[in-house]
């Protein structure tokens, strides 16, 4: 009895202990056993896990070293962004079939677990895959190909675009290597801080991209940016459409106090234009030459956007929180 009675008092004495240690104390240790706290990617990987951007191999390994597929850089992503995937798979889903075809891409599964982050992905001129059939799913990444998507992702959400670092790294020393495609992308992440050249200042542009450095990048996209104006900057006149008016803004001070206004506003539901009563309406951008350049709609539910691209396959909206 007096043993049982000890090992009670040592109980609550732990107990109160623990409670009165910081919680960041408690969650500090990360639970993979092969990112030591030594190594460069610890603080990188730590803040990702913590924010459910990427997950582990097994519960107790990240395999830092090991290579990142063309998906999983996708959907990591969007985690990141907070973009909400289950609300494109409800639509997805429901009428999958035209969605594929339109898309294209024989190797997307219809209900795979990235298939609407690379269906998203390819609305938004993220990626045009492969090539026309494929977006390569299952391949490991290359760094050219990872500073890419990057780079597109970040164009084509409102009110954000990459900004010069204050110290960005020397130029690289291999860039002759990297592929035309990528040149523009490779460059815009290095003066912005984001992509790192090695001990000898190579990008290695061929490489495979390891699941650190994927991860790093992606964290430093969210320091790399600043709040810019996502109206398209050839915009001549703008049109409002409700369900029960049209009208045409072309005065070129009110057009411009037009776009101050979307430039600030907040972007929820709740977001109404001034004047408009209506709960459903659409604002369509034109340049000087009438050619069609953007069109939002505005809901009760959410501020969605029609990418050209699609014009003429679908009229598919990404949900509002990619314009956040």
């Amino acid at each position: 009895m007096k043993m049982s009675k000890k090992l009670l008092s040592i109980l609550l004495a732990v107990l109160m202990l623990t409670a009165l240690m910081p919680f960041s104390a408690l969650a500090a240790n990360l639970p993979f056993k092969d990112v030591p706290a030594d190594e460069w990617y610890y603080p990188v990987v730590k803040t990702a896990y913590e924010k459910g951007i990427t997950n582990g191999v097994t519960r107790t390994t990240f395999e830092p070293n090991a290579t990142v597929t063309r998906e999983q850089f996708l959907v990591m992503l969007f985690r990141a962004a907070d973009v909400q995937l289950d609300w494109i798979h409800q639509v997805v889903t429901a009428q999958s079939d035209m969605f594929f075809s339109a898309m294209g891409f024989e190797d997307v599964a219809k209900g795979a677990w990235y298939a609407e982050a690379v269906y998203c992905a390819w609305v938004m001129k993220v990626t045009n895959g492969v090539d026309a059939t494929h977006f390569g799913v299952g391949q490991p990444i290359t760094r050219e190909q990872m500073a890419t998507l990057a780079e597109r992702f970040m164009n084509a959400r409102l009110h954000v675009a990459l900004k010069a670092a204050e110290h960005p790294a020397a130029a690289f020393s291999d860039a002759d290597q990297v592929s035309g495609w990528a040149k523009e992308a490779v460059e815009a992440m290095r003066v912005a801080g984001i992509l790192q050249g090695d001990d000898q200042q190579r990008v290695n542009p061929k490489s495979h991209a390891t699941r650190a450095e994927a991860t790093a990048v992606i964290l430093r996209l969210a320091d790399a940016t600043e709040r810019v104006s996502f109206v398209p900057a050839e915009t001549a006149w703008i049109r409002i459409m409700s369900s029960t008016a049209v009208k045409d803004i072309k005065d070129p001070k009110t057009v411009q106090d037009m776009i101050r206004y979307l430039d600030n506003m907040p972007i929820d539901s709740e977001t109404i234009l001034p004047g408009v009563t209506d709960a459903g309406y659409a604002i369509q951008f034109y340049d000087q030459n009438d050619e069609f350049l953007m069109n939002f709609l505005f809901s009760n539910h959410a501020i969605v956007v029609n990418y050209s691209r699609l014009q003429t396959v679908l009229p598919y909206f990404l949900p509002w929180t990619l314009m956040s």
